[in-house]
């Protein structure tokens, strides 16, 4: 026979232990569609930088050509706390303007975006190569404008939301356990109270 406060543990143990993993468990699941989120999210705007880039494409004389002011280009770099740096490069992948050692995209780069991670000036960054037609006559002539951005903001926002989710979780189990460990105790209570009373009748 179990004395009670060694029934008590085990009951409040094996009740507690798969609440906690089902609560872990849905912890990493939250925190896995919010990163997704995050991470979508700031691809748009990596994408809207791409986007804009490429319609300050000219053909001038059969060459291609970027407008971009400096003023502009300054503007498109800083991104505080994150750096941005970017470049085109012409179907022959001369370089037009910008950085000519970003990260390269795993495959050539189509007019759909394809984002993909890399390492440059010894930093993390998240890419962005973005196929765009600039030939009059030649509808497969594709620059390729390539966006990067360091990841420090991110990264801030995937702490800030895993610090939350792991708060908000705790929360749940420090309550559960309470209300376990109580409602275990208030059972065996009356199951104690009932054994006595069939001892007495004996």
């Amino acid at each position: 026979m179990f004395s009670e406060p060694s029934l008590r543990r085990q009951l409040v143990f094996w009740l507690i232990l798969p609440l906690t993993l089902a609560l872990v468990c849905s912890a990493l699941v939250a925190y896995k569609l919010a990163v997704d989120f995050v991470t979508k999210a700031y691809d748009r705007a990596l994408y809207d930088s791409a986007l804009d880039l490429s319609r300050r494409m000219q053909l001038k004389q059969d060459r291609l050509y970027v407008d971009l002011p400096p003023a502009a280009a300054d503007m498109l770099m800083v991104d505080e706390p994150d750096r941005v740096y970017f470049s085109v490069r012409g179907s022959d992948d001369k370089i037009i303007i910008g950085r000519s050692d970003l990260p390269s995209p795993p495959v050539t780069a189509t007019r759909r975006p394809t984002f993909y991670y890399g390492e440059y000036d010894n930093q993390a960054v998240r890419v962005v190569a973005l196929g765009v037609p600039y030939g009059h006559d030649d509808e497969e002539a594709l620059a390729t404008v390539l966006v990067a951005e360091t990841l420090l903001r991110r990264e801030m926002l995937q702490r800030d939301i895993f610090m939350a989710v792991a708060a908000w979780q705790l929360v749940l189990i420090a309550m559960v356990s309470v209300a376990v460990y109580v409602g275990v105790g208030h059972g065996l209570l009356s199951l104690g109270r009932l054994r006595s009373q069939i001892e007495s009748r004996s």
